[in-house]
Parts: structure tokens; sequence; C-alpha cells
């Protein structure tokens, strides 16, 4: 461990990059620069590393929302124009001291969709840990040409907001404002900034910032859309995001009530979706990401079972309608011990002794839904009791024991259920969403979502070839 953050800390300060560490973490940054890259290194092939975005008062004069947002979507976008498969999630800190609701204090960035699709963030080894920091220091380079600042200037100028006439024309586009907004014009860099924090949306008017915009969107490459009721499902080979139809268009009417010209562009981060018109930058803050994505593919993947049960008969795979339980319960340990995202798994007791609704205890590294602090990561490490269920017919809520009295009795954060059944009933799956709603981790993984993993992982089936095999 010690060889990684040395190794890496040689190659941050090549590139100009101050470091700082302690033990296992290591921290980056250097003074033309809003960025800050937080690494926890457990070894060279399992490191953690968020961004957080901050200028200090010296660096900018007034306050800094305008930079901390665009800035962090700038550098976000870049990422995703030069690792497709690398997106991104933000959390908003506020003021520590004032009475700030509509300021940015400071926004934490981290990376989301790993190529292999198996976890909700990136897990960094050496290399791929060169490789942003590499992107962070083009982008530090190219900053000044993006959007016509340079940090060591001393043109810092901020002025009022005078573009008065937009105060009809953002009611125009957004109704009511509320009292959670703010709206200002910079000279340098030039551009003028809007946020409503009440409506979760952002415009920015800037020629530079939208140039660069559409630069990195237009390279991203198109995506494909599944139509689900008011959702679509919007994927390439490296990423996959939901957007509410609405939202977009919604979006789109805004910017035409500038009465600008010229393509809409379009870019969905995890969490927030970008449109660009002309000069014209649209945010519109909603989830997109992995729960909104999981929600949406189950819906769809109920639908195609219904499909294939009454259209067609394909099939991949043979499950034995007769699993041990207790090989059942193995297999699910081995498939938990390969993903990422494992800190830990073990069982929870002997089969056919009391569990307590609990056969596999699961210690799992997740992101905080929200800033814990400045300089503290958002990296948690969460307990989900896992139940295994071998069956051939769906499962129904009466094999299932009180999930919230297993997750408060173990001391947990959430619940997984993992079956050989190729779904589970709809009575079990509305309650599970509604423990999911009052803040609980849950999830749910039939027949199907074990064969997905099977895919990229065939070794899995060694030893398991009497629970399932591949036709």
């Amino acid at each position: 461990m010690e060889t990684s953050v040395r190794e890496i800390e040689e190659y941050s300060k090549k590139l100009g990059f101050e470091c700082h560490h302690s033990e296992n973490r290591l921290r980056i940054s250097n003074d033309q620069t809003a960025f800050f890259l937080h690494m926890e290194i457990k070894n060279k092939n399992k490191i953690y590393i968020y961004c957080s975005v901050r200028l200090s008062s010296w660096q900018v004069i007034d306050e800094r929302t305008d930079f901390h947002e665009i800035l962090s979507i700038l550098f976000a976008s870049f990422v995703r124009t030069n690792k497709p498969y690398w997106n991104s999630t933000f959390a908003d800190m506020e003021h520590p001291v004032i009475d700030a609701p509509t300021e940015i204090y400071l926004r934490q960035i981290v990376f989301t969709q790993p190529y292999n699709g198996e976890n909700s963030f990136v897990v960094f080894n050496l290399a791929k840990t060169k490789e942003l920091i590499t992107l962070l220091y083009s982008f530090n380079y190219l900053t000044r040409h993006f959007i016509g600042f340079d940090h060591s200037s001393e043109r810092r100028f901020v002025l009022p907001c005078l573009e008065l006439s937009w105060e009809l024309e953002l009611k125009k586009a957004f109704g009511a404002q509320g009292d959670l907004w703010q709206a200002n014009t910079r000279v340098n860099p030039d551009w003028f900034h809007y946020i409503n924090v009440g409506k979760g949306i952002s415009m920015i008017k800037s020629e530079s910032v939208s140039y660069a915009l559409k630069l990195f969107i237009s390279k991203i490459g198109k995506h494909r859309y599944i139509r689900y009721e008011k959702f679509d499902l919007v994927f390439n080979k490296n990423n996959q995001n939901v957007q509410v139809r609405k939202l977009v268009i919604d979006g789109y009417k805004a910017l035409n009530s500038f009465e600008t010209s010229g393509k809409f562009f379009k870019l969905i981060l995890d969490g927030c979706i970008i449109l660009v018109k002309s000069n014209l930058i649209y945010i519109c803050y909603t989830p997109t990401g992995q729960n909104a994505v999981e929600y949406v593919k189950r819906e769809i993947i109920h639908r195609r079972r219904l499909e294939n049960k009454y259209l067609f008969r394909e099939k991949a795979y043979s499950w034995n309608k007769h699993c041990n339980p207790a090989l059942f319960e193995d297999f699910c340990l081995s498939i938990l011990r390969i993903l990422p995202q494992t800190e830990s798994v073990r069982k929870a007791s002997p089969l056919n002794e009391p569990d307590e609704g609990m056969d596999i205890i699961w210690e799992i590294k997740s992101i905080s839904p929200k800033v814990l602090g400045e300089n503290i990561s958002p990296f948690i490490t969460e307990r989900i009791v896992v139940q295994c269920k071998a069956a051939a017919k769906p499962i129904g809520k009466g094999l299932i024991t009180d999930v919230s009295d297993t997750i408060e009795y173990h001391n947990a954060s959430g619940y997984h259920l993992m079956t050989s059944a190729p779904s589970i009933t709809r009575t079990l799956r509305n309650y599970l969403i509604r423990k999911k709603d009052r803040g609980f981790k849950i999830d749910w993984w039939s027949s199907i979502e074990i064969e997905e993993l099977v895919d990229k992982h065939p070794q899995l089936l060694s030893g398991y070839e009497s629970i399932l095999q591949m036709i």
C-alpha cells in the first residue's frame, strides 16, 4: 500500500500537483484549480477516489456557486468524453456557517458506471488513477480556453445581475420563481448564471461554456432508447441512464422560449440532464442514475418475461427446480464475493439454525446520498442483510420475514433478496419498494439478474452445475 501511495504521489508531483497524505489517504491539488482529488488507497487494485470542487475567496471574489456548478459540469463532461465508461454524480454542501440555501459552498463528484456495470461507482487501480490525474491536469490547462478564465488573472470582476430583461424571460421559461433562486453576471469569465434550488434547475448563458459542452457531447456518440411509460432508458455500450420524457420536453420548451437558433445537444450524467442550444445551457437535477435505471429495467424485464413466455421460447440457462438450499446459499456467497463493492461477506449461521431472516452478512462500499463534510469521503461502508431463497416458482411475501425488523435486529442499512425463482410476486415487489421509499437500501435478484452476472463471470458455475447449467 505504501508503495502505491508513493507511486501516485510521485506521478502527481511530476504534473505540478501538491500532495498531502496521511497513512492510506492522499489528496492532490494545486493553486491554479478549484479541484481536489481525494484518494483512499486499500491496495494497488482498490483505490476509492472522489473529487471536490471549491474555490476560495482569494481566487474568485463574491459568492462562487456559479463557478462550482459550471466547472463541475464541464469537468464531468470532459471526463465522459475521454473515458466514455466513467459517468459522474454530484452532491452539494451548503455553507457551514451562514444560512444560504441557494449557495453551492462545495460540490463533490463521484465517478460512476464502471465498465463491468456491477457497482455504482468506479473502483480505481493504479493505471486508472494515473489516467484520472492526467485528465485533471489537461482540464486545468484547458480551462482558460474553455471559459476564458485564468485563475492567476487579477481581473476577477463580478457585476450585479444587469440583464433585467432576463427576469421576464426566466418567468416565461420557468413560471413563478419562488424564494430559492439566485442569478449573477460576470465579466471574467463572461457569463450569466441562474440557479433555482426549489425547482432543481439551472440556466447558463455563455458562448464559451456552451461551445465546450457541445464539443464534448458531439464526441460522446449516439444513444439508443427504450421507451417505458413516462421513462426512456437511454444507453450505449458504455452507459445506461433514465430520463423522464416530460422533463426533457420542458427543457426544450424553456430553451426555445429564449428564441435562440441552432440544434439541441443533450448529455445525461448520473443525477442531471444537460441541454444546450446556441449559447444557452439548461440543467435539470433529477434521478437518472443506477436506482432509476434498475427500476425501469425491472419493469422492462417483467414485460420481456411475459413476451418470452407468450411469444418466444429462448433460454440460455437451465435451473434445477429442486435446488439444494445450502448449496444455493454457497452459490450466492460466491457471487457476492467477486463483486467490486464487496468489503466483506460471510454466512450468518449454519443452515437450519435460527437466522432471524438473514443468511449472509454483506458489507459493501457505497456512496453517501449527501455530503458528510468538507474533506470527508462520500464513500461509506454499509451492512446488508442477504436472504437466499431457492425456489422454482415466484417468491411471495409469505416467505419473507419482516424486512424492517430484520434490518434493525442486525444493525444493518438494507436488505437484499437472492432467489433462483424467475421473479417475485407483485405483492412482495410492492412491499420491498415501500421499504426502499422509507430510506432502506433494498434490492432483489431473481434468476435473470443472477444469469447476467454469470454471463460476465462464467467461472461462477464451477462447482454449482447441480444448480445452474448453461444450455
